[in-house]
């Protein structure tokens, strides 16, 4: 799914913000779709992409051969401890990955610090609060999510570490993390209907598919009874009834920020 993402198929809102010549960071960069189509965007300025799971950066040196894009560079990488120096990006941004970060507001402070004066810091934030307003609804599935959010976050494992309710802090961690001028901007459309939110779909039921992904986490709720198979196996169906209902609608969960360093 994550390879599917592009500039200007998914993230058009950052396109405002880069301009020929810029040097621009990516954190969180994935497979790096979207980086190597800033890349472009940007040419002949440089772009890079970081990321901690190094299957992703081998991923993204591959489609980077595919594409035969000079000027992009793709390392592993911790957002919270960037390995560049103050004042080098125009432009630094994290596209929907800040729910992965157990220390938002220190990787957004990191993401500051490399910024130049005056130039853009640049983040979207999910937030799976706004299931709750699914039509038809989804009480099962609304239950696994609160259990999940619940018992599956560890702060100090990254591995096991998911914030679904983040996108309502958005001004506080942009505040805590000294940038200025902020703008807050939620995705347009208000309540998405059926045909227009297939990637969201898509993503929900993949991570109810406890079977293919997710099986351990899903075994240790289950051990500490806060979670059943019935349940999930439920709620599974729930989602996949409402995705093909003739009048699914929901509010869209990710929110648009773009802060000026001070």
């Amino acid at each position: 799914m994550y390879a599917q993402r592009g500039l200007e198929t998914t993230y058009s809102k950052l396109k405002p913000y880069l301009f020929k010549g810029a040097r621009v960071l990516d954190v969180g960069c994935g497979p790096g779709t979207v980086t190597l189509d800033v890349a472009e965007a940007v040419y002949p300025g440089e772009v890079f992409g970081i990321d901690p799971e190094a299957a992703s950066i081998a991923q993204a040196n591959q489609i980077k051969a595919e594409r035969q894009v000079q000027n992009a560079t793709f390392q592993t990488g911790d957002a919270r401890m960037l390995e560049f120096g103050d004042n080098e990006f125009d432009v630094v941004y994290a596209l929907s990955v800040f729910g992965w970060f157990p220390g938002p507001i220190k990787a957004l402070a990191e993401m500051r610090r490399v910024a130049k004066k005056g130039g853009w810091v640049f983040a979207t934030l999910g937030g799976e609060g706004t299931l709750a307003m699914m039509y038809p609804p989804c009480p099962a599935y609304e239950k696994v999510r609160a259990v999940r959010q619940k018992y599956w976050t560890d702060p100090e494992d990254p591995d096991h570490y998911y914030d679904a309710e983040l996108a309502r802090r958005s001004a506080e961690l942009f505040g805590e993390a000294g940038l200025v001028d902020v703008h807050l901007e939620s995705t347009p459309g208000g309540i998405y209907f059926r045909g227009q939110d297939k990637c969201d779909m898509a993503y929900d039921l993949m991570f109810l598919d406890y079977k293919s992904a997710g099986a351990e986490a899903y075994g240790k709720l289950f051990s500490l009874g806060v979670l059943d198979e019935e349940t999930v196996v439920a709620a599974q169906n729930e989602v996949k009834a409402w995705a093909t209902h003739p009048y699914t609608a929901r509010l869209p969960g990710i929110g648009v920020i773009a802060a000026e360093r001070a």
